[in-house]
């Protein structure tokens, strides 16, 4: 059987990677001492493959899938923790109670300071939580 260069070339990726059967290892190893100027230029292209590659870093942890849903969790939680703290202080300073067929306002009546500190501590955490967002909107992209 003839054993043209195309077909080398198609079966030189699994000889590399070192996936090719012992029968495919020997013919490509036959053709390549054959052809000693082809053998040069498939070792040349071998050593800028393996020298492009060695930048990479190693394969991630079996594990790996596991600790970034595990992360992403804690991420989510906290946010929606954040999320809760931001209502309840926002709405705190507008607590209210019905008194006669009226409504009274009481922090905002009776310690429109503290509210004040509320309002803040609600526009902090507000803050934080625009921020959180915008951090996975960058990391998404």
């Amino acid at each position: 059987m003839n054993v043209t260069r195309n077909v080398v070339t198609d079966l030189l990726p699994l000889y590399l990677a070192g996936e090719a059967s012992d029968d495919t290892r020997a013919l490509l190893e036959e053709y390549l001492r054959q052809n000693p100027a082809f053998a040069a230029e498939v070792r040349e292209q071998a050593e800028k493959s393996a020298t492009l590659l060695g930048g990479l870093t190693a394969a991630p942890s079996p594990d790996h899938e596991k600790e970034t849903f595990q992360r992403v969790r804690r991420f989510n939680r906290r946010r929606a923790n954040l999320l809760g703290v931001s209502i309840a202080a926002t709405l705190m300073p507008l607590a209210f109670r019905f008194d006669s067929g009226h409504i009274q306002w009481m922090m905002l009546r009776d310690q429109p300071g503290q509210a004040l500190a509320f309002w803040i501590a609600a526009l902090g955490s507000w803050i934080v939580y625009y921020l959180m967002g915008q951090r996975l909107r960058t990391v998404a992209r």
